[in-house]
Order: structure tokens, then sequence, then C-alpha cells
């Protein structure tokens, strides 16, 4: 037997509340570039988001029920303030991860610009004795002429 519609709602508040808590957490994280602690996180972060579509879709397959229940109706106004909350915090979190990613690869950008400009420069010797950094590209290092 189904629960009645309010406790559907309680528990989808519950569920909102505990990822909106996870990312309110996640966010100071990656405010202060814990990265580790928000890589060891991640699964948690699924569970949560996972246990709030369910509940989410529990709620919408009983649409008409909540739509003729007065006190299902009232929870229902505290879910939805509920998850415009969540909603913020899922923004922020999205900015600081995309911010966090694009700190990771201009790191990257510029490891790789340093490791270019101290690498050794090679190449073939050529017609004028210098070493050029093209190689010698279609010449022939054995002398035709006799």
């Amino acid at each position: 037997m189904t629960p009645p519609t309010p406790v559907l709602i309680d528990e989808a508040i519950a569920a909102t509340d505990a990822l909106k808590s996870f990312l309110v957490m996640e966010n100071d994280f990656l405010a202060q570039r814990k990265m580790e602690e928000v890589e060891i996180g991640l699964k948690q972060k699924i569970r949560l988001a996972r246990e709030l579509e369910k509940r989410l879709g529990s709620l919408k397959e009983r649409q008409e029920e909540v739509a003729g229940d007065t006190m299902a109706k009232n929870r229902l106004k505290a879910l939805q303030e509920d998850l415009e909350i969540y909603r913020a915090e899922a923004r922020k979190n999205a900015l600081l991860l995309k911010a966090a990613h694009q700190t990771t690869a201009d790191v990257l950008a510029l490891v790789k610009q340093v490791a270019e400009a101290q690498a050794p420069k090679s190449g073939a010797y050529g017609n004028n004795g210098q070493v050029g950094n093209n190689g010698a590209k279609g010449q022939s290092f054995v002398s035709k002429a006799v």
C-alpha cells in the first residue's frame, strides 16, 4: 500500500533538504578548492539526487490525488519553496564546478606551454650549417654529385 500523498510530499521535502544541505557543503569545499573532498562526496551526491528524483516521480504519478487533498496542497507549497532554494544552490554549484574545471584546464594549458618552451630544440643541419627547428625536410643527406 502506498503512503498518503502528504507523507509522500514530506518524503520529497526530506530528500530535497538532504540534497540541498549536501550542495551547500560541496559549494563550501569548491570555494575553498578542496577538490579531494568534492570527489569523495560524488557517490553520495548521485545517491541523493536519485532519491529526490524518485520522490518527485512518485508525486508526479499521483498528481490527481494531490490536487484533491487540501493537506497535500499545503505541504506542496512547502515543497515548492524548498525546491526553489535547492535550485539556487544547484545553480551556484554548477558555476563553482565550471570555475574549478576552467581553473584545472588553465593550469594544464600553462604546464603544457612551459613544457613546450623547455623542450629541446632539435632539427637537422641546413645548407647554411645552422640547426633548423623544422628539420631538413626534403633535403638529401647523400651527395649525388660525381
